[in-house]
């Protein structure tokens, strides 16, 4: 279940994990000031069906869609587990970009190096692993794609860094 604020996830503002959660702009900016190698380790990218809950936040109905996960990596250790789905029309509108960000990162590499996108606001998750996600719709000119992303180590790391709820260094 996908809610629109933290709040509903019984997160508040002064704790370790809400900056992260609510924190604009490309995720990796953020993420580099904590390791020494920011890296993508991809998991797959293939033309498969979205999830039921993707296509209906997408408003699509296709079996067609780019799925993209790939895993970013603080010193080699897998952070952030990252899911893209692009649509159909979308994909063919940038395929030679998107076929070819390889090990690259997602938003240097493609999204904010386009001229008028704009993201939705985020909703927030917990996954059954009791793992924090959040989601949001990019749009560039009139195609959209949606990217999900679920704090997998990050947690960790930040109660060791900062276990005495000092700010985070964003």
């Amino acid at each position: 279940m996908w809610v629109k604020t933290p709040a509903e996830l019984g997160l508040k503002p002064e704790d370790h994990f809400y900056p992260w959660l609510v924190r604009s702009g490309p995720l990796s900016a953020a993420l580099k000031q904590l390791c020494q190698n920011l890296s993508v380790q991809v998991i797959s990218q293939q033309l498969e069906t979205a999830t039921p809950e993707e296509q209906q936040a997408l408003n699509i109905q296709e079996t067609n869609s780019l799925i993209r996960q790939v895993y970013l990596c603080g010193d080699n250790v897998p952070w952030i587990h990252a899911r893209l789905v692009v649509p159909h029309t979308t994909y063919q509108s940038y395929k030679p970009e998107l076929d070819n960000l390889g090990d690259k990162l997602l938003g240097e590499a493609f999204l904010y190096s386009k001229s008028g996108i704009q993201r939705s606001p985020f909703e927030f998750s917990i996954t059954p692993e009791g793992l924090f996600s959040r989601r949001s719709i990019f749009e560039i000119n009139i195609q959209q794609l949606m990217l999900r992303e679920t704090f997998i180590f990050l947690n960790a790391i930040l109660n060791k860094l900062w276990p005495h709820n000092n700010p985070l260094p964003l």
